[in-house]
């Protein structure tokens, strides 16, 4: 039996992946293994918003993830990084952040 398995950073960087994992998150494996990210996927992939049931709740979960994350890492550059393209390259996730910015 095969099982799909993945290893993300603490930013959802794909550390790795095992195939069947990447043949359930759609198209995922045409990206560069650098840029592999579920939240960068979730913002920026064209094929998210079919791929989550609800993109809606999946879309607020990650942002909230993210902002926990820079609550408790504000000085980690990869997360700066990755809020920063995210706010620059999507009109939905530069909402989600801003509508809890203090």
């Amino acid at each position: 039996m095969q099982c799909p398995a993945y290893v993300l950073t603490r930013t959802s960087d794909i550390l790795a992946a095992n195939p069947e994992a990447l043949a359930l998150i759609a198209d995922l494996q045409d990206w560069p293994a650098r840029r592999r990210n579920t939240i960068r996927y979730t913002y920026l992939h064209p094929a998210a918003r079919d791929q989550f049931p609800d993109w809606e709740a999946s879309a607020a979960a990650t942002t909230a993830h993210l902002r926990a994350l820079e609550g408790g890492h504000p000085d980690d550059q990869d997360l700066r990084e990755l809020i920063a393209e995210l706010l620059a390259g999507s009109h939905e996730f530069a909402r989600l952040w801003r509508r809890h910015a203090a």
